[in-house]
């Protein structure tokens, strides 16, 4: 049975990024989607771009992907946020940025599932799903059984099912009659206290979380480096 992958919030994290391939490779993974910010916050920006743009079937734009171009506002942003904003903009070249500009907000799959990178209610607004209430609203204002987002940069999933909306924990199977919300964790700066990259996959109708150890103290190292805030080096080998 064929499986999918689905990746998220990579940051310019070169060996985030790099770890997560290799390992859905390994499984044999070939079909693989990211739900945006490709960029931002991480050192290699350029290497992520290329890299996406090679070897995932389908991408939708993040906020920091859109934000980097001009196509939404950063005004929002937190200060570290902004400059690293203003970072990658000196580092990617003209393809790169024309690349980012294309992506739409949303992707369709077959199986009835959405991509999106915030929620899919008003997704240019980037509007957070965090927790039960935000799940619903989201899933009440879309149509989709499965609803797969980024953003948070935290793993968790949720099923609306005869009106009641729950939380339910990794692995999980898609139940008949039931609509659910998935986010994908980050593979470059997890928030949810594990500092593994992560990424979900979808075979058939089991979803699992997959994590990944990989060298963030590399990811460190170039952070400081490259005159990128430090707290950004700090906050990738703790998860948060």
């Amino acid at each position: 049975m064929e499986e999918k992958a689905f990746i998220s919030d990579i940051h310019s994290n070169w060996e985030a990024l790099g770890k997560t391939l290799e390992k859905l490779s390994a499984q044999a993974i070939e079909e693989i989607y990211c739900l945006g910010d490709i960029v931002g916050y991480g050192p290699d920006p350029e290497l992520c771009v290329e890299e996406v743009r090679k070897r995932c079937t389908g991408v939708v734009a993040g906020n920091h992907d859109w934000g980097v171009v001009g196509k939404t506002s950063i005004l929002d942003f937190n200060s570290i946020a902004q400059a690293a904003v203003y970072w990658t903009r000196n580092k990617l070249n003209d393809t790169q940025k024309e690349y980012l500009a294309s992506l739409p907000l949303t992707l369709h799959l077959e199986g009835d599932i959405l991509l999106v990178h915030a929620s899919p209610l008003m997704p240019q607004e980037w509007f957070y799903v965090v927790d039960e209430y935000s799940a619903r609203i989201a899933l009440e204002n879309s149509s989709e059984k499965v609803i797969m987002v980024g953003h948070s940069h935290i793993p968790e999933a949720f099923r609306l099912k005869e009106g009641e909306i729950e939380t339910v924990p990794f692995p999980f199977r898609l139940e008949e009659g039931a609509r659910y919300l998935v986010n994908v964790g980050s593979v470059g700066q997890p928030r949810d206290g594990d500092p593994r990259a992560c990424c979900v996959i979808l075979k058939g109708e089991e979803v699992r979380l997959e994590r990944l150890a990989y060298p963030a103290e590399i990811t460190s190292n170039k952070i400081r480096e490259r005159g990128l805030p430090p707290l950004l080096a700090h906050r990738i080998r703790e998860g948060w």
